[in-house]
């Protein structure tokens, strides 16, 4: 019985190349290749079965960062319609990490100064 279905992705021009330069630059972080590469991969409408064994990451992953995306066009339109430098800044937010809670600080402020 197969799954849900994958998540439509669909990309302008001008992200597609920011992706792929996402994807090739050999100075940027693995986790934004690999996730630059989820994108480009889910636009071929490709099964997130065959993204994550291409990208060696797990199905719930390639679903999550497929969502992740596809939530977040109004603020890529809104971005490329500002400037079109903005649109890779936005797109590699898009892509990271989002901020955790983590440990609260052992010193106070004026510890530290």
């Amino acid at each position: 019985m197969p799954g849900p279905k994958a998540i439509k992705i669909e990309i302008k021009e001008h992200e597609e190349k920011i992706l792929n330069q996402l994807k090739a630059g050999t100075h940027n972080e693995l986790h934004i290749k690999q996730r630059s590469e989820i994108i480009l991969l889910s636009r071929e409408n490709k099964s997130n079965s065959e993204i994550s064994k291409k990208v060696g990451l797990n199905r719930e992953s390639v679903i999550k960062w497929r969502k992740r995306y596809a939530e977040s066009k109004e603020e890529l339109e809104k971005a490329e319609e500002e400037t079109p430098k903005k649109l890779r800044g936005t797109i590699e937010k898009i892509l990271s990490d989002a901020p955790r809670s983590g440990t609260p600080s052992t010193f106070t402020d004026e510890q530290i100064a």
